[in-house]
């Protein structure tokens, strides 16, 4: 059961009871949305979440790519970046196949069957280059076992303290972060290098020393965030444990578990996954209208609905997923291509094959327009501008006018 009005922490200054509102408030549109939603949409947003998820631990690491990047690397095609190692250089300590397989591989075990389903089908597809490094292996497994250890921690102590509102619990968890040295955000390094040099590497008249400063390595918080959806399910917010990724910020951990940086990043977090759930509902229902039209296979529908939830595929991962052979493969793709409702695109001299993306339609240009050009509906717009409201009125009810207590727009808006 959500938590209602009541739970909130009395002693909490306004603004972050207000951001806790409205966190609560996204929490409970996707614990709704999720009781209501079809075997088909769920299964979608399964997949979808866990393409995210592998998308926001890489780019933690600090690793740059795009999305079609990432396919490509996924596929087996390319590296996933264009830096080259040099002979001198140090190799990651994280390096992304190994990420990704540990992820999958606790997705895999999930509670959540949906999101356990999609993982084992994710790991039949994952043609990666292999990456030969044990000791890495080795130090992810051991980050993910002290990880899911310290959310057992926080569901365990559910029970004892008797309180379950989720903040103050992701409270204790940014504090007991502060003080591990692999989680507590590290210091930047600064190092004092000489420019001028000569051939033979003397200083020249116009040699000088430079200081610059090294970015710190990055906290591997995805370890932690695949594991929170738990820590949610526990408290009773949230009826099925989805990973959280950006749940975890290093500001919180900075100024000691800050409760309003806390509960915007549990706002944004549920706020992303209400989003998703929606668009996976709109390419079920986009999928449905347009196969059946010109399918020659039944198989087409879910060639289009897997294409929607893990992105560009290459025949050689569709065909172990849908159980079909090369020659039914192309029997499937060659009206879904004439048609446009799949696309393909050529890398390393494999074609890759991706869900056409929804046309834009005169009415949808027509309301953003009528929402000022700012990009959103204006259901969007219209649901924001509520969701101020419903601030204002929380802090009138809790004796101010609101005035002074300006809450800034949510990231995502």
């Amino acid at each position: 059961m959500t938590p209602s009005l009541s739970d909130l922490p009395a002693d909490e200054p306004r603004p972050e009871l207000a951001l806790f509102e409205l966190a609560l408030l996204e929490l409970g549109r996707l614990d709704g949305a999720l009781a209501y939603a079809d075997s088909s949409t769920v299964a979608l947003f399964a997949a979808q979440v866990l393409r995210t998820l592998l998308l926001r631990a890489l780019r933690q690491e600090r690793l740059a790519f795009t999305n079609e990047r990432f396919d490509a690397w996924f596929a087996g095609l390319v590296p996933l970046t264009d830096v080259q190692v040099s002979s001198d250089a140090v190799l990651p300590d994280r390096p992304p196949r190994l990420i990704v397989e540990a992820l999958l591989g606790e997705c895999a075990h999930a509670s959540w069957a949906p999101l356990a389903e999609q993982a084992q089908r994710l790991r039949r597809a994952f043609l990666a280059p292999r990456e030969d490094q044990p000791a890495a292996r080795d130090e992810i497994e051991c980050l993910l076992q002290d990880s899911r250890a310290r959310v057992e921690a926080l569901v365990a102590a559910l029970a004892e303290v008797g309180d379950t509102r989720p903040l103050k619990g992701l409270e204790r968890l940014h504090q007991d972060l502060a003080a591990s040295p692999t989680f507590a955000p590290a210091e930047a390094s600064r190092e004092r290098i000489l420019l001028g040099r000569g051939a033979a590497g003397e200083l020249g008249p116009t040699a000088r020393g430079l200081t610059i400063e090294r970015a710190a390595a990055p906290a591997p918080f995805w370890a932690i965030e695949v594991f929170l959806g738990g820590y949610l399910h526990a408290t009773g917010c949230l009826r099925v444990p989805l990973p959280c990724p950006g749940l975890v910020r290093s500001e919180a951990i900075r100024r000691a578990a800050a409760p309003g940086v806390i509960a915007e990043a549990l706002g944004a977090t549920m706020r992303g996954w209400n989003e998703t759930l929606a668009q996976a509902a709109g390419d079920v229902r986009r999928i449905a209208t347009l196969v059946p039209d010109h399918r020659r296979s039944s198989r087409a529908p879910a060639l289009c609905r897997l294409l929607a939830g893990t992105g560009a595929l290459r025949s050689a991962q569709i065909e172990p997923l849908l159980d079909v052979t090369r020659l039914g493969l192309r029997t499937i793709l060659g009206p879904l291509l004439a048609h446009g409702t799949i696309t393909r695109q050529r890398v390393a001299g494999v074609w890759l094959y991706a869900l056409a993306p929804a046309p834009v339609s005169a009415s949808a240009k027509g309301r953003d327009e009528r929402a000022g050009g700012t990009g959103f509906s204006v259901e969007a717009v219209a649901a924001y501008e509520a969701s101020l409201a419903d601030i204002d009125a929380l802090l009138a009810r809790l004796g101010g006018d609101g005035e002074d207590d300006q809450v800034s727009p949510p990231p995502d808006c």
